[in-house]
C-alpha cells in the first residue's frame, strides 16, 4: 500500500515511474553518454540523433516477481525516425501496480546535430497519474479525491552528447524542466533531475563502462538534492553480437545481456534492490528493438 498510503494521508500525486530501457536498466541507468537508441525518447532526447535508420522498441517489466500481493509492471514502446532535418521520436509508456496506481505517459521529442561533436534533444511527455481505487468506498469518499481520482499535466526534459575522440563520449540531461503540478488537491509538483555521464570506450577490448550521476531535488523540498552515483559495464562478444552488461548504484545490483540478429536485438534485465532483498525474484525487463530498412549496426554507442 506504499503508493496509496502516501497519497491519501499527504494529498500528494507526485509518483513518477521511472523508464529505462531493457539496456541501460542492466547497467544500472548509467547511459546519458549513449546514443543510437530509439528509447532516448524517455532518456536523454539527445540520443535519437545517433540512429542511421528507422528504429522501433517495445519493453516489458514485471517488478518484484513474487512479492505477496503486489503485482507491478512496466511498458513502453518507442520510435524515432531519422531525417534531412534531424531525428523525431515518439513513445507510450505504462506503469501499473494493480489496485493501486498508474500512470501513463505520451512522448513527442526531436534530435539534432551541432556540427560534429555535438548533439542536443527535446521532449515533452503528458503524463497522468491514476488512483485505482476501484470499489472502495471508504477511499473514494477521502476529501482527497473530491476533484477525481486522477490528474494529468506537460513535463519539459533536455538533454546533449559531446564526443571526446573515439573513445570518450560526455552526456547530460534534465527531466521535468517545469515541475509540472500532480498534485490532486494541494500542489504537488513532479522533482527537477539533472543526470550526467561518461562513457569510456576501449575497443580494443570491446568494452565500454560507463559512469553517471543524478541530481534529484527532493520532492518535499525540505530534504534538498539527492545525488545518485551510478556505474556500468558492456562487455561484447563474438564481433558484438552477445553483450554481457552489469551495474551498480547505491540502491540497485543489475545485470543483463543483448543479442544482435541482423536488424533486431534482444535486451533483458535483471534488477535487484538492495532494500527490498527478501521475500522477491528482482525485476525482470525484456526488450525489442528493430531497425527498418538497415541490416543492423553490430552494437549500438
Amino acid at each position: 500500500m506504499i503508493f496509496l498510503t502516501a497519497g491519501v494521508a499527504q494529498g500528494q500525486a507526485a509518483f513518477q515511474a521511472r523508464i529505462h530501457s531493457a539496456r541501460a536498466a542492466a547497467m544500472g541507468n548509467a547511459y546519458l553518454a549513449s546514443e543510437g537508441e530509439s528509447f532516448a525518447v524517455f532518456g536523454n532526447p539527445a540520443g535519437a540523433s545517433g540512429i542511421s535508420s528507422t528504429e522501433l522498441s517495445m519493453m516489458y517489466e514485471k517488478s518484484l516477481v513474487g512479492l505477496p500481493d503486489m503485482d507491478i509492471q512496466t511498458a513502453y514502446t518507442a520510435l524515432a525516425v531519422p531525417s534531412a532535418l534531424g531525428t523525431f521520436g515518439a513513445g507510450a509508456a505504462v506503469f501499473r501496480a494493480s489496485s493501486l496506481i498508474q500512470e501513463r505517459a505520451l512522448a513527442a521529442s526531436y534530435a539534432f546535430r551541432l556540427g560534429r561533436w555535438a548533439q542536443a534533444g527535446v521532449t515533452g511527455r503528458h503524463i497522468t497519474h491514476s488512483y485505482l481505487i476501484g470499489s472502495n468506498e471508504k477511499a473514494a469518499r477521502d476529501p482527497v479525491f473530491k476533484n477525481g481520482f486522477s490528474r494529468s499535466a506537460m513535463a519539459y526534459d533536455a538533454g546533449v552528447i559531446f564526443s571526446l575522440g573515439r573513445s570518450f563520449q560526455l552526456g547530460g540531461t534534465a527531466r521535468n524542466l517545469n515541475e509540472p503540478d500532480m498534485g490532486l488537491v494541494n500542489e504537488d509538483r513532479l522533482p527537477r533531475e539533472i543526470q550526467g555521464g561518461l562513457l569510456l570506450e576501449m575497443a580494443g577490448l570491446g568494452l565500454k563502462t560507463y559512469g553517471d550521476l543524478l541530481v534529484r531535488r527532493a520532492a518535499d523540498r525540505i530534504g534538498g538534492n539527492r545525488l545518485l552515483p551510478i556505474f556500468g559495464i558492456e562487455q561484447a562478444f563474438a564481433k558484438n553480437r552477445f553483450l554481457a552488461r552489469a551495474g551498480v548504484t547505491p540502491l540497485e545490483i543489475t545485470g543483463g545481456f543483448g543479442l544482435h540478429f541482423r536488424s533486431m536485438r534482444l535486451d533483458y534485465a535483471v534488477v535487484f534492490k538492495r532494500n527490498l532483498m527478501d521475500d522477491n525474484a528482482g525485476s525482470h525487463r525484456m526488450s525489442l528493438t528493430h531497425r527498418f530498412g538497415s541490416r543492423g549496426k553490430k552494437g549500438t554507442k
